[in-house]
């Protein structure tokens, strides 16, 4: 195969282009290649593209608003990401509600490209619904190929309320540019007792090897319900604390809350972050009030 530049005027018939060819030298307006997808791209909307680009009118219905992104999803590493674009709204039923369980089901895109002998037989852009199994833990089910998922839909079981529906598209990301993987959570006040329990999580970012990442995790306020129990607050990397940690004594009565900062320069792949509490000392409950953790790509 030829090396390939992006424009040049042919002469005597050369270069011819094709769809991969120009896919390929478009890569080098995207940021996300590695090691492994030298021509690739991160899959990803838009920056900017708002969650409200998905939706539940109803209880069985779903919509996809407009957006655009980038999808680099063939198996091939040559392939290149493909740009893509949904103009106009995208509508689907959800599966009605188990009627003891509840369910995760998902929202994706997909690019279908019988030039890249992906098993497809029409040159598309698909979205699509896929349910989960109903079970007492459920599971996020799992994306189809060459589809990257747009969000989460939370089934709860037959009389349980109305579904709720999470937008969790990664973003993509320009060539040169810091990645947009910033991300702040909040979450509602909770006991918790085991090790690494999670407080609050960042939805997962992703590493190359280079790229560095500030991560803060702060929290309000906390107490135990047995007075003097410890609880030893960290930042972690799955389950692994990265950076300085604190262990703090609690009382039964709400205590100043903390903030902490860790660095990370993860290996290549996605990570999630997350700011985490674990009793070290004691017996009792912990509760902590709203607290978030920030992601942020700084070099």
């Amino acid at each position: 195969m030829a090396n390939f530049a992006w424009l040049l005027n042919a002469v005597a018939g050369a270069p011819s282009n094709t769809g991969r060819t120009v896919r390929q030298a478009m890569s080098v307006a995207l940021g996300g290649a590695t090691a492994a997808r030298p021509l690739g791209a991160r899959s990803g909307v838009r920056p900017g593209t708002p969650a409200s680009t998905v939706a539940l009118p109803t209880a069985t219905s779903y919509v996809i608003h407009p957006h655009a992104g980038v999808l680099d999803t063939q198996a091939s590493a040559a392939a290149g990401p493909y740009w893509y674009a949904i103009p106009a709204d995208e509508t689907g039923t959800v599966n009605a509600a188990h009627a003891t369980w509840p369910r995760k089901d998902i929202l994706w895109v997909r690019i279908d490209d019988p030039g890249e002998t992906d098993g497809s037989f029409v040159p598309a852009i698909v979205t699509g619904y896929t349910a989960g199994t109903a079970a007492a833990s459920p599971a996020v089910p799992a994306t189809p190929a060459r589809a990257m998922r747009l969000a989460t839909i939370s089934v709860p079981l037959s009389g349980g309320g109305s579904p709720t529906i999470t937008f969790d598209a990664p973003f993509m990301a320009a060539a040169g540019v810091l990645d947009p993987a910033v991300t702040a959570v909040g979450v509602p006040t909770g006991a918790f007792t085991t090790a690494a329990t999670g407080i609050v999580n960042a939805p997962a970012v992703i590493g190359d090897g280079v790229k560095k990442f500030k991560i803060t995790f702060a929290y309000t306020e906390a107490y135990s319900t047995v007075n003097g129990d410890i609880c030893r607050f960290a930042i972690r990397n799955a389950l692994a604390i990265i950076g300085p940690y604190q262990d703090v004594t609690l009382s039964t009565t709400w205590g100043n809350g903390r903030t902490m900062v860790a660095f990370d320069t993860p290996a290549a792949g996605a990570v999630s972050y997350s700011g985490s509490g674990s009793r070290v000392v004691g017996s009792g409950a912990l509760t902590v009030s709203a607290s978030q953790v920030i992601v942020e790509h700084i070099a």
